[in-house]
């Protein structure tokens, strides 16, 4: 990969990163974090959406092991 791709893949993953724990942050849980359930926009700085929440996760783990599986996933 040229560098400039691996730069641009690596400021995804971080922005993907920084709007998961901001999500976290105000106590939610994703589910399902995986790229198919992410939208991305490569400006600067790149943004981050997340799609396709799922509903039961918090039902069946505490938050802290949810949001832990989420960053696990991510």
């Amino acid at each position: 990969a040229r560098l400039a791709e691996v730069s641009e893949r690596r400021a995804l993953l971080v922005a993907a990163a920084r709007g998961l724990g901001e999500l976290h942050a105000h106590g939610f849980v994703h589910g399902a974090p995986l790229p198919r359930n992410l939208t991305a926009s490569t400006g600067a700085p790149p943004w981050i959406g997340f799609l396709d929440f799922e509903d039961h996760t918090g039902s069946r783990m505490r938050l802290e092991c949810a949001q832990a599986r989420d960053l696990a996933l991510l």
